[in-house]
């Protein structure tokens, strides 16, 4: 009787230990929202910007469902500074959706900024080549006119010493 008991006991903990096993293997954390600063994000819902991070902070600006935000601060909570034109406020989180991905859109900007140092540097490079012709020209009107006054100084000379 007591080896039927032990199998019973035994049993019973297994199955146990197999329900709560299984119980662990279905939860999940709540899905963390990454929110990338600097980044363009569409308002998914009708939310207001508002002038603090509270619902009961008053209203900058009414954003409506598609419209497109840009996030200048996120600091880990609910909320991010976001600006639209020329107002800036605080907006859900919850309420914004990324446009697009954000690292192809990073790439893009980068080889805008790429682009923009390289035509920079070439039109400082055109400046510098500008400012070389200058001086160079400078220095043979120089030159010039002091090769043509030695010889008016000289011809002068040559006819004080015949008279």
């Amino acid at each position: 009787m007591k080896k039927k008991t032990w199998i019973q006991i035994m049993m019973a903990v297994f199955i146990m230990l197999v329900g709560v096993l299984y119980n662990l293997s279905n939860c999940y954390a709540a899905e963390k929202t990454e929110i990338t600063v600097n980044s363009f994000y569409q308002v998914n819902e009708n939310t207001q910007m508002r002038e603090n991070a509270s619902e009961s902070a008053e209203e900058v600006q009414e954003l409506v469902a598609g419209d497109t935000v840009m996030v200048t601060a996120y600091t880990d909570g609910e909320w991010c500074t976001v600006s639209k034109g020329d107002k800036t406020g605080y907006v859900p989180i919850n309420a914004l959706t990324p446009i697009g991905n954000v690292d192809t859109l990073n790439a893009e900007f980068n080889s805008i900024g790429n682009d923009y140092e390289s035509i920079y540097e070439e039109m400082l490079e055109l400046q510098r080549q500008k400012r070389n012709r200058m001086i160079w020209g400078s220095i043979i009107v120089v030159l010039v006119i002091a090769i043509f006054g030695v010889g008016i100084v000289s011809a002068v000379k040559k006819n004080r010493e015949e008279n």
